[in-house]
Order: C-alpha cells, then sequence, then structure tokens
C-alpha cells in the first residue's frame, strides 16, 4: 500500500476504489478521501459498511470543486475509453503541486499467473 508521507492530511482521490479498502486505511491516518467507481455493488459495500465518500460514476462524469493533493489511478489504465480525456480531467483535479500516482498491470508476473482463472 502507498502512504504518502510528504503530506499529512490532505485530500486523495482515488479512480476505481473498488470496494474502499484502500480509501478506508488512508482515512483512518487522518486523510481526507474520496473515490469513484463503476462496480455498483463495490461502491454500496464503501458507502454503506466502511463509511466512505464513494460515488457510482467514471472519471469522465465525475464532477468536484475540489482539487485533491493526490490522484490514485491504480490498475485503472487499462479500462479506460480515453486515457487523453482522463489525464485531462485528472489534471484539472490535482492541486499545484499535487500528485498522480499510476499503476498498471503486469499480465507476464506473478499475480497474474496467480489469479490467471479470474482476468
Amino acid at each position: 500500500m502507498i502512504i504518502p508521507h510528504y503530506i499529512k492530511n490532505g485530500k486523495i482521490l482515488d479512480i476505481g476504489c473498488s470496494y474502499g479498502w484502500y480509501l478506508y486505511q488512508l482515512k483512518n491516518k487522518g486523510w481526507n478521501v474520496k473515490g469513484i467507481e463503476l462496480n455498483k455493488e463495490a461502491v454500496e459495500f464503501a458507502v454503506k459498511k466502511l463509511k466512505l465518500d464513494v460515488g457510482n460514476l467514471s472519471i469522465e462524469n465525475f464532477q468536484s470543486s475540489e482539487q485533491f493533493d493526490i490522484i490514485f489511478l491504480l490498475n485503472v489504465l487499462e479500462h479506460l475509453k480515453s486515457p487523453r480525456d482522463a489525464f485531462e480531467k485528472i489534471e484539472s483535479l490535482l492541486k499545484p503541486g499535487g500528485k498522480l500516482y499510476i499503476s498498471i498491470p503486469d499480465y507476464n508476473g506473478l499475480e497474474a499467473k496467480i489469479y490467471k482463472n479470474y482476468v
């Protein structure tokens, strides 16, 4: 888990936050967290069980007057319809000096070999 140490109690947006477990851990460490997720069941769990601010929508449809210190795009890039549009939206949502964390899956890596029947 990535826990940014260079800023304390900032605002985080997790795009594709799934069931919200990562946001839940960050919230418990003092971060102001928000997530978006396309899986309706995951959103319901994050909102009802974990009491998180998570919306059931895409980055393209996400509207916010807030700006974020950190935006996570973890294993989501490969699912985006238009990465260019998503990055333009993300840029508008980041505070000056904000950070974007991106990860993409390695389909030849260990995790892919373990979970190959589930992808």
